[in-house]
């Protein structure tokens, strides 16, 4: 017992910064002023585009609006809002988001939300709380996610608390983690503590500069709001309520690399799912049981500056394989978002390939999509113009929806710090 109190009352690494003692907000010695900035765009032509960001002072707001038809006609748009307000041991940001897509279905959401920290002399404590007011097709639906976090940073290893609650489903579910630092070592345990039998959870993630080394084990009952499993992007037809996934198993992998203004991640994943979701029949929501799953994704992101000459790429390739038949998931997926920029001209492009894949009820060609788009830049202001589908692709994407093949639009972009 002596031995453990000593171990516990002495530690010999150098002492570490009491961080309950650090006043909100922080002296301007510490902290690098943000700029203002202001960005507007808007576009034009077969289909519309556009959309603003507004940092001023605590205030963070943002917004978008889309209008066209790529495989279905559609009209969407969003906001978000925030305002962070700090005092002394105490931060607070209330927040404010919504949207809504018509596009087969009509959805709309409004979201608001609180976020805090504080800071006493024991520990930091932080967390947030949201709630999702859903509207599909007149029906409505609330759900909610709190969390909430202690770190004790006066402690040996950095004790960290984590609790999650998910209202949803008409039901509260929750689960826990808790997690501690050893040096470059932190290792992380939980479980959903809502159902009748835990379902552990491990963690481990090494990191140095330049490299980071993690790796997971995950069961049990995966907790995601619509919000969170929400794609506007396929015709699936999301209904209240969403059926809840349960994992048997699952092993994660990830290593990134980071050099100079290169990185390199790569992730690799298994689940062996009792129940997993999938779409359905008539696009409806539906799930297989006893389905094996493998994911592995390699993502490459290099910045390269020669005088005047800038170029930014970042590259995706992911591979998915599944004992059993997964609709509309490709074998191999492969993303390219390409920029160069010299002077006042800046050339994009953006480039997906989605390999051969099963619909419901027939087999879909691969399917290749690429959107150049060409900019002047002048000070402040940006002139571009956009090709969307620029391959004049027009097979089916999903059963019964087809591409819209090319299509134009020009706009205007302003952008200003102040």
């Amino acid at each position: 017992m002596t031995l453990i109190f000593f171990l516990i009352a002495v530690d010999s690494l150098p002492p570490l910064p009491i961080l309950s003692d650090v006043l909100f907000p922080e002296p301007e010695l510490w902290l690098k002023k943000i700029d203002n900035i202001l960005t507007i765009s808007g576009a034009a032509g077969d289909f519309y585009d556009g959309y603003y960001n507004l940092r001023f002072g605590n205030l963070n707001s943002s917004g978008y609006y889309k209008k066209g038809s790529d495989w279905f006609p559609s009209k969407q748009a969003g906001m978000k809002s925030s305002y962070s307000i700090p005092l002394t041991h105490l931060w607070v940001e209330p927040c404010f988001s919504g949207f809504f897509l018509d596009k087969v279905d009509y959805y709309e959401a409004v979201c608001p939300g609180l976020s805090f920290a504080s800071t006493n002399p024991w520990s930091i404590i932080s967390g947030r709380t949201e709630f999702d007011l859903w509207e599909i097709n007149g029906m409505h639906h609330i759900e909610g996610k709190t969390k909430l976090n202690i770190f004790f940073d006066r402690l040996w290893f950095l004790p960290y608390f984590e609790i999650n609650n998910f209202y949803i489903n008409r039901g509260l579910k929750t689960d826990a983690a808790a997690k501690v630092h050893i040096r470059n070592l932190h290792l992380a345990i939980g479980s959903s503590i809502s159902d009748a039998f835990p379902a552990p959870r491990l963690y481990l993630q090494y990191s140095i500069p330049g490299l980071k080394f993690s790796a997971g084990v995950n069961s049990g009952d995966v907790y995601k709001t619509l919000k969170e499993r929400f794609t506007p992007n396929t015709p699936l037809k999301y209904r209240m309520a969403v059926p809840e996934e349960n994992l048997r198993v699952g092993f994660e992998l990830n290593i990134s690399f980071e050099f100079l203004n290169q990185s390199l991640d790569i992730t690799g994943t298994y689940n062996d799912w009792f129940n997993r979701l999938i779409i359905g029949k008539n696009f409806e929501i539906d799930y297989l049981e006893e389905v094996k799953e493998i994911n592995i994704g390699i993502k490459l992101n290099d910045n390269l500056t020669f005088s005047r000459l800038k170029i930014v790429n970042g590259l995706r390739l992911d591979y998915n394989r599944a004992d059993l038949e997964i609709p509309f998931m490709p074998e191999y997926l492969f993303c390219d978002s390409l920029s160069i920029e010299y002077g006042i001209l800046n050339l994009c492009t953006e480039i997906k390939y989605l390999s051969r894949r099963n619909g419901l009820t027939q087999s879909l060609s691969p399917t290749m999509l690429v959107t150049p788009t060409i900019a002047l830049q002048f000070r402040h202001f940006t002139l571009f113009t956009t090709i969307s589908n620029a391959t004049d692709y027009t097979d089916l994407l999903f059963d019964e929806y087809r591409l819209k093949g090319r299509q134009y639009a020009g706009g205007l972009k302003f952008h200003c710090k102040f």
